[in-house]
């Protein structure tokens, strides 16, 4: 797998005009299908805010935060926490929250681009929400832990009321503060959760299959875990988890479940192979890229990249320091990062600018060599024209074609030499080049259309045609 080259200076600022008057906490990024990406976060006196960006500055989705609950103005300062938003598949926005206003239960609700609506009751029982995700079917499912009991439980929509997958209380896990839903290709939900069994604070994996949860592998996925990030599927369908080991200073571990158990993903480069993960603050940010790719932002702000082989380090600089992070890919693969500045407190959007690569073409500027010879050679002026940030770093003519178009007598296939090298290229920079080409057995007024291919570290970055060329 090839490490994604980004355009410098690589984490670049999101505008944050119509968020920046804010403290922010418990960020939580999002895209919609369309690509526009949605900033979910409460500010220090408790109201929520939902915000999404234009193109140029963010605006506040309507009647988002704790002043409005069922569409009329709420009059009693209700207050909205462990707010967390998601898309269904067909874009429908869905946003679930604790409220004082319901006896701090889970509400749910969905917006229809005008206004919100609740589904159904509040989930009773004392709770705050976990996750919410909208299964492929289209059906909203909450992940929830109760205050009193610390028991996590898993709720669906059925159209009317929120019911347990297995017409129980749908307790899945007990003794936990921590868990994460998500869905296999097939539609089968997977639980992530964080429980204490008196000597530490280990992970385990649950699937719903024939009415009931089972483990999937063996009951601890990770010994003594400190954060966890939300459980992924891969392309593939392959689980993932991603979590700071205490047992091993707080580094970052990324396993993946291999059909019989959780393995490791990469080595590192400490003793135990978890070498993400600086130190035992916030999780470490787990999401797979469009490239199929799984991606870690660690506790120093760098991106790593899994290449197949090991965890390398893509988007250049690290990020500033900062809280409670939020990782998204946009649907174009752009890396997204929110978090919350550790000087300002407030929330700070950036990207790392889309993938981009160095545009080569060149002409020929000079033949050498008289009409009678048949060894020739062309100088060529090669020039990246990319207007936006992809500068070569060593471009090499990769291959080059001739085709006769005009015989001039019989055909002829001339031989080129060793092609050249051209270097580093920066944008709008132009370098000459020279290849030999033995044109014995062509005529002299033989015609040909000519094709170069350039590469910059073994990616294409440019093709340029020539007609009607002489020797």
């Amino acid at each position: 797998m090839t490490t994604p080259t980004y355009t410098n200076p690589g984490w670049v600022n999101v505008p944050s005009s119509g968020i920046d008057n804010f403290a922010a906490y418990n960020n939580n990024l999002t895209f919609a299908p369309d690509g526009t990406p949605y900033l979910s976060f409460r500010d220090n006196d408790g109201i929520q805010h939902l915000s999404k960006f234009n193109g140029t500055s963010w605006d506040d989705v309507p009647e988002a935060n704790f002043t409005y609950i069922d569409g009329n103005e709420n009059t009693t300062n209700d207050l909205m926490y462990n707010t967390t938003v998601t898309f269904a598949p067909d874009g429908t926005l869905y946003q679930a929250f604790e409220s004082t206003n319901y006896n701090n239960n889970v509400v749910v609700r969905k917006f229809d681009g005008t206004t919100w609506s609740l589904l159904g009751d509040p989930i009773p029982g004392n709770d705050y929400v976990l996750s919410l995700v909208v299964a492929p079917d289209g059906t909203p499912y909450a992940t929830v832990i109760n205050y009193d009991t610390n028991e996590a439980s898993v709720k669906k929509f059925n159209g009317t009321a929120w019911v347990s997958l297995d017409n129980t209380n749908g307790v899945v896990a007990s003794y936990t503060d921590s868990a994460s839903l998500a869905f296999a290709k097939d539609g089968t939900p997977y639980l992530l959760y964080h429980y204490t069994t008196g000597d530490g604070w280990p992970i385990a994996v649950k699937k719903f299959v024939s009415g009931a949860w089972a483990d999937v592998g063996s009951p601890s996925a990770g010994n003594d875990t400190a954060n966890i990030s939300p459980l992924v599927f891969a392309p593939n369908g392959t689980p993932y988890v991603a979590y700071g080991d205490s047992q091993s200073g707080s580094y970052a571990t990324v396993k993946k479940f291999d059909g019989s158990d959780w393995v490791l993903v990469g080595t590192g480069g400490d003793a135990s192979g978890h070498s993400l993960y600086d130190s035992n603050t916030p999780p470490p940010l787990l999401a797979f890229g469009p490239d199929g790719a799984p991606y870690v932002l660690n506790d120093s702000k760098n991106l790593k990249m899994f290449n197949g082989t090991s965890w390398v380090n893509v988007g250049g600089s690290s990020l500033p320091w900062g809280t409670d992070g939020s990782l998204a890919f946009a649907p174009n693969g752009t890396p997204y990062m929110a978090y919350t500045d550790g000087d300002t407190a407030t929330p700070v959007v950036k990207k790392i600018g889309t993938t981009s690569s160095p545009s080569l073409s060149t002409v020929v500027t000079y033949h050498s060599g008289n009409i009678h010879s048949t060894l020739k050679t062309w100088t060529l002026l090669v020039t990246n024209k990319n207007s936006a940030t992809g500068a070569a770093t060593n471009a090499v003519l990769d291959s080059m074609s001739l085709t006769q178009t005009f015989p001039g007598g019989a055909p002829c296939t001339p031989v080129i030499s060793a092609l050249p090298t051209i270097g580093a290229l920066s944008i709008g920079q132009s370098k000459n080049a020279t290849v030999k080409i033995n044109f014995a057995g062509c005529a002299t007024n033989a015609r040909f259309t000519t094709t170069f291919n350039f590469t910059d570290g073994g990616s294409a970055v440019g093709t340029s045609t020539i007609y009607n060329q002489v020797q």
